[in-house]
């Protein structure tokens, strides 16, 4: 690019959804689980640190979590506790979102390798990177599943379809292990890496690829017996009984990044419709890969319908879904630029994805804050966060769990203490026997909501001279009274 401003301008707005993503994760997330990160974080991390022997850790990592297998969160987790010595849901949401920047980062490559240029590339990462995907900000282990098993399956279509060598093939096979393993999605890369083999007559290289396939499958299924939940069950009985809901759920959640479920039909509509001729077109050609990854798009969908559609059609515009809507939508605008020779029509095809990419990007900013906000109160505020939403156990339970092994201490249990407090042994090992018992007391949340650095003094108080003897946490408390007068002390300075 010869002049130097045009090409400055060009990197500016490539950069505004990066810089604005991590912006906007740096105001709201928060050190607080949500949803199953009480099972598949602190329970598994309790468990794992209190495993006897090397045997129960290691299949540990392949425990089953609901239809998943997360060994890739798992060891993300334990690579968190290295670090900190304790659990940091900020960190885990923040590895994460790398898993989202890997996605985008890998698109510009590939989009570059096909011959996009710079100005051609601006509507991947407004489409990518778009707020729609807020709840996987404060979602932690479900950013780690989703964008990292998304990320292994495009590397491995890019890897596979771009190279005939056999060291690709062996490349690709290693990232489809790790895409399996980082969420049961994963496990549908397999036959649309056999369909790209056998429509290529690479019949050596799909030969390898099946059995290797079979092989990890049989592992997944089999021999680390994997267990129906009886919630899938009922979801599957519900889809045999209305196709025509199924059909209509996996629609919409190709066009997800819709803001309603009607847009959202529409969308699903036009992208299939754009899809299918650019597949056609795009076959023999490098560019191929994209619409393969637009395969796996539409498999997850049916996927996601065939145990998702059973809660209504409002669950395929879920936060946590509208990257593999969003993926699709800018993959097929990348086909169509790299497809299309007549340089009049490749610019305007340019010029309608960016107004396309920054109107969906801009139609998603306002609700995604508003949301963001609800729910960053709600984190700050709260001692446990959605408890009804985690279905094993009940999360104050994994929680006083995680309190007592040092795992883990909720945002509101030092977000306001003095670190005189927080950093003295005698009065952090008090002040988690009380917030234990707090937890489990709907009474003392509402008389002592622990909002502001000011209200610790009333339950200090309250555990130090006004306890009644009748309370049943009384004997606990008691022979603890003094900690809790010197920590009101400190407070009082």
């Amino acid at each position: 690019m010869r002049n130097p401003y045009i090409a400055a301008a060009i990197y500016f707005f490539l950069a505004i959804p990066f810089v604005s993503y991590s912006c906007v994760f740096l105001r709201f997330t928060v050190n607080m689980p949500v949803f199953d990160d009480y099972t598949a974080v602190l329970d598994w991390m309790c468990q794992y640190l209190s495993s006897p022997n090397l045997h129960d850790k290691f299949f540990l990592f392949f425990r089953q979590n609901f239809e998943h297998r997360i060994v890739f969160d798992y060891f993300a987790e334990l690579l968190c506790f290295h670090l900190f010595h304790k659990i940091n849901f900020v960190f885990l949401s923040f590895f994460g979102s790398m898993g989202l920047f890997g996605i985008v980062a890998t698109l510009l490559y590939a989009g570059k390798k096909n011959g996009l240029s710079h100005f051609e590339l601006i509507p991947v990462p407004f489409l990518l990177l778009t707020l729609s995907q807020s709840d996987l900000m404060w979602y932690n282990m479900a950013s780690l599943q989703q964008y990292w098993q998304l990320l292994f399956v495009i590397l491995l279509l890019i890897v596979l379809i771009g190279s005939t060598e056999k060291s690709a093939l062996i490349v690709a096979l290693l990232l489809l292990v790790g895409a399996i393993f980082s969420g049961g999605g994963g496990l549908l890369a397999a036959p649309i890496g056999l369909c790209y083999l056998v429509l290529s007559k690479q019949w050596r290289a799909a030969l390898l690829w099946s059995v290797s396939s079979v092989f990890v499958i049989y592992i997944y299924f089999v021999v680390l017996k994997y267990e129906p939940t009886a919630a899938d069950r009922t979801a599957h009985a519900y889809v045999h009984a209305n196709p025509a809901k199924f059909l209509i759920f996996s629609i919409r959640f190709i066009g997800n990044f819709g803001r309603s479920t009607t847009y959202a039909l529409i969308f699903g509509l036009i992208s299939i419709a754009a899809a299918i001729p650019l597949f056609a077109l795009s076959v023999g050609k490098t560019v191929q890969s994209f619409m393969y990854i637009v395969m796996f798009v539409w498999a997850t969908a049916f996927a996601v319908a065939y145990d998702r559609s059973f809660w209504g059609p409002q669950f395929a515009i879920s936060s946590r879904y509208t990257i593999y809507g969003l993926l699709a939508l800018a993959l097929i605008y990348m086909t169509a630029v790299s497809l299309n020779r007549s340089h009049l029509l490749r610019r305007f095809t340019a010029v309608a994805g960016i107004i396309v990419s920054v109107a969906v990007y801009m139609s998603w900013i306002n609700p995604a804050l508003a949301a963001l906000r609800q729910m960053h109160a709600w984190e700050t505020t709260s001692v446990v966060t959605y408890p009804f939403l985690s279905i094993v156990r009940d999360p104050r339970v994994e929680l006083r769990t995680a309190m007592n092994e040092g795992v883990f201490y909720p945002h509101t249990l030092y977000s306001h203490l003095p670190k005189q407090i927080e950093n003295n042994r005698q009065y952090n090992q008090a002040w988690v026997a009380l917030f234990g018992i707090y937890l489990f007391r709907p009474d003392l949340q509402n008389a002592f909501p622990l909002t502001s650095a000011a209200s610790y003094t009333p339950i200090l108080r309250w555990a130090a001279m006004k306890i009644p003897s009748y309370d049943p946490a009384y004997a606990q408390v008691k022979p603890l009274q003094p900690v809790y007068a010197s920590m009101l002390a400190h407070i009082k300075q």
